[in-house]
């Protein structure tokens, strides 16, 4: 009887410990955490300690395949801050090879191989993210625009650019080139000279006697012709820049000191610098679905007491029930959310 209980207790304790080379869920709530620790140092801008943890997460093999893809993709993004472009893209394509439709990597991707010089490389990465479901259009939208630009044909990038205001009406980057490129007005043509009135053919009168002939009259003198009024000075456009940057979707489009593009700002966190509130944005994003599909972020600069300076990243929706249900969709998927008040 004790030699069956002895067996017994070795069977469970053999299907209590993982096989070799399997993780246990212990080993998967550990990587989450390295995943975590990655994303707080890229908020912090420590690109090459986020590097590090997000390398630890994905050495174990005990992530799922959406965490691992969204684990190497943010490790690209690092990289990408770093300005190590060919790593990113190292990552962005091994990123892509775990899920073909992860559209944040095939625009990121995009962007890098346009920065590179590989248009064409550049392009394909573009079209394949207008086709991924849930994809912010916007951004492959304004990289055509800008291969379009580069390559001197101003009328397909105006086109690009007009499909990305469209998408996004809150696009500022696109908007801007819009306004670069708007045609100019032709000069209207110099108005054509009248025909000269033909003269009447003079009589074959003889003339009379030159005393009985009346004085001419002297030619009235010309009067000078008046000056035209001046016109109004049209009103001098907003400073356009030449050329505006890379619009990775780890960084936002909109920023504004008041922080909401609708009546009802949501708050989706705070960080320690402006771009890691902007890479904030893109994480979020990818995180959430199709949660946010359509709103733009802003991000809102604040100096608390104790504190210091911190910069909030925020939306804007219709109204309070709007906001709501934002929060429930982000807070589903794990993210925060908070309705503004002040």
């Amino acid at each position: 009887m004790r030699l069956w209980r002895l067996a017994c207790l070795a069977v469970m304790a053999a299907l209590a410990v993982p096989a070799c080379g399997e993780a246990g869920p212990q080993d998967a709530v550990q990587a989450r955490r390295l995943m975590e620790n990655g994303l707080d140092r890229e908020r912090l801008g420590r690109h090459a300690e986020a590097v590090d943890e997000f390398t630890r997460a994905l050495a174990g093999k005990a992530l799922s395949r959406p965490d691992r893809v969204r684990a190497i993709f943010d490790r690209g993004v690092a990289y990408d801050a770093m300005g190590k472009t060919k790593a990113a893209i190292a990552d962005y394509s091994a990123a892509l090879r775990l899920d073909r439709a992860f559209a944040p990597a095939l625009s990121n991707r995009a962007n890098a191989y346009r920065r590179l010089g590989r248009l064409g490389e550049a392009k394909r990465d573009y079209l394949a993210a207008l086709e991924c479901p849930g994809a912010l259009r916007e951004y492959p939208y304004y990289g055509l625009g800008q291969i379009a630009e580069s390559l001197g044909d101003s009328e397909t990038a105006r086109d690009y650019y007009l499909k990305a205001v469209a998408t996004n009406p809150s696009f500022a980057l696109a908007a801007g080139r819009l306004y670069a490129l708007k045609p100019e007005k032709p000069a209207a043509p110099p108005p054509a000279a009248k025909p000269a009135a033909a003269k009447p053919l003079a009589l074959l009168v003889a003339p009379k006697p030159a005393e009985s002939q009346p004085r001419a009259s002297p030619p009235p003198k010309p009067v000078p012709p008046q000056p035209a009024a001046p016109r109004p000075a049209a009103p001098k456009p907003p400073p356009v820049t030449e050329r505006a940057p890379d619009p990775l979707l780890r960084q936002a489009i909109l920023d504004t000191k008041a922080g909401r593009s609708a009546s009802v700002p949501v708050q989706l966190g705070a960080f320690g610098s402006r771009d890691s509130a902007l890479a904030g944005w893109s994480k979020i994003v990818a995180a959430s679905g199709e949660a946010l599909a359509g709103l733009s972020p802003a991000v809102v600069e604040v100096t608390l007491p104790g504190k210091g300076r911190l910069w909030r990243l925020r939306t804007g929706v219709a109204d309070k029930a709007a906001a709501q249900a934002l929060c429930a969709k982000l807070t589903s998927h794990g993210q925060a959310c908070l309705l503004v008040r002040d």
